[in-house]
């Protein structure tokens, strides 16, 4: 990634004052914050959409400067990866083929953290771990208690300024205190296992296949895609990566193409693979963002700014070669270690004790998806369907959870009908393939929202009905 030329200028934009006041409330030391942002020069415009402001956020204190995206890591990947692609086309002259093969990488990255494979659950309520086995083995090896893991993990949090702990404190803390008592330390072969794992569920191994190579599969693809090459970006990404796509059915049903009509097992693997893959490219453009904007800088990072500001956007051996943004699903999971990872001179314990953390993550999740997927399968059972007019009295705790579902429904789906009073009575009936049909019949007006929910998604809401 060297040779990543200085493009443009940064110019400094004033925050909101409401943001400014709470940083001002959670930051010792604070001093100011502001955004910087970028400004390519004109001939470098290609892919950059007119309206993407790209740039970071600046909050300096007393200790130097800590950059982060403005907007949430969420906002700031897609910029990042625009803004490395256009400092990688300006400083490499990629050609056309180059610079598309990035895109199409992009549009597989986005595809995978749409998937069920993607591990999208926080485990951050004390109750849902203390049912996993594998949490209750691991306290038995502590020899601690839960009360005791509890207790461990407010004291920590205490000493690291979080007057209340949540219980998402509480057991980021109290896991990683447990891990100093037995850090993992991993070659780099095996890092990139385990990252891989703390983020996405194992797939088939392809190499059980002997049908067909990874170019007749990727010609495939191609064949797929040509046909919404011309759609707009809402109904490409709908086709590509919506939770009703039939891509994987119509790459596996071409007879006719080399190797036949191939298991749909096969070609979800392909994809997820390809997902896998293109974390590097998203990686890549991150990290080359990140040189062009640290060379802007009218004012050069000290060697401690510099520290964390490389830890944050560079990729890490410790990490698997990937940059902390393409991690943010497991920042909450890591909290009480996170900043140590960072900024630490010599980081080696902290990351054996994060690298114990994620293995940890992996179990749990693992676990606590196959429990869901088992309870899913109880409760939407395709013989019985729960509704509130067929239980009758026996039911009124049943009837009681599915309300509270309904109302989830509403906010975490957008529910709706045209009375707008949302009488709701809801039916839940499973799917052959995983999760549940969710229908929502308003007694009002008649009107009946549906909704084909994953197993991940039945347990994050029933995350929040524990709540």
């Amino acid at each position: 990634m060297g040779g990543i030329c200085m493009i443009g200028s940064l110019r400094r934009v004033a925050v909101d004052t409401d943001v400014v006041t709470r940083a001002q409330r959670l930051f010792p030391g604070f001093m100011s914050l502001e955004d910087y942002i970028w400004d390519p020069p004109i001939e470098a415009a290609y892919p950059r959409p007119r309206d993407l402001q790209i740039g970071l956020r600046c909050l300096t204190t007393d200790r130097g400067r800590l950059f982060f995206g403005r907007g949430g890591v969420q906002e700031m990947i897609p910029c990042a990866f625009v803004g490395g692609l256009l400092s990688l086309v300006q400083a490499h002259d990629l050609s056309p083929e180059q610079r598309s093969s990035y895109c199409v990488m992009w549009w597989f990255y986005i595809r995978l953290q749409a998937r069920r494979e993607r591990l999208k659950n926080t485990l951050r309520h004390l109750k849902s771990l203390h049912d996993l086995k594998t949490f209750r083995d691991l306290l038995a090896r502590t020899k601690w208690s839960f009360d005791r893991f509890c207790r461990e993990g407010r004291l920590e949090a205490r000493r690291s300024g979080i007057n209340t702990p949540r219980e998402e404190d509480i057991i980021s803390y109290g896991l990683a205190r447990a891990a100093r008592d037995m850090p993992l330390y991993l070659e780099n072969g095996e890092v990139r296992v385990l990252i891989r794992l703390s983020l996405f569920e194992p797939v088939e191994d392809m190499r059980r296949y002997s049908l067909i190579t990874e170019d007749q599969l990727i010609e495939r693809i191609v064949k797929a895609v040509e046909p919404h090459l011309y759609d707009s970006n809402a109904k490409f990404l709908s086709w590509f990566a919506g939770g009703h796509n039939t891509l994987v059915q119509q790459i596996a049903k071409r007879k006719t193409e080399a190797g036949g009509q191939l298991p749909q097992e096969l070609v979800k693997s392909f994809l997820v693979e390809l997902g896998w893959r293109a974390h590097y490219y998203v990686g890549g453009c991150i990290h080359a963002f990140a040189k062009v904007f640290r060379s802007l800088l009218d004012v050069p990072l000290t060697a401690e700014e510099n520290r964390w500001y490389e830890r944050s956007f560079f990729p890490q051996t410790y990490l698997g070669d990937l940059p902390f943004p393409l991690l943010a699903d497991r920042w909450k999971w890591l909290k009480a270690i996170r900043s140590e990872v960072r900024e630490r001179d010599d980081n080696r314990e902290a990351v054996a004790v994060m690298h114990r953390m994620l293995a940890w993550y992996h179990v749990f999740a693992t676990e606590r998806r196959e429990n869901d997927r088992e309870q899913s399968r109880e409760i939407t059972d395709d013989s019985v369907k729960y509704s509130e007019d067929t239980r009758g009295a026996q039911s009124d705790a049943r009837s009681e959870e599915l309300r509270d579902f309904a109302e989830l429904c509403e906010v975490v789906f957008e529910a709706s009908c045209t009375c707008g009073r949302k009488e709701w009575t809801p039916e839940i009936t499973t799917c052959k393939g995983g999760g549940a049909n969710v229908t929502l019949r308003c007694g009002s007006c008649g009107d009946e929202w549906q909704r084909t929910i994953s197993n991940d998604e039945i347990g994050e809401l029933r995350d929040s009905l524990d709540d």
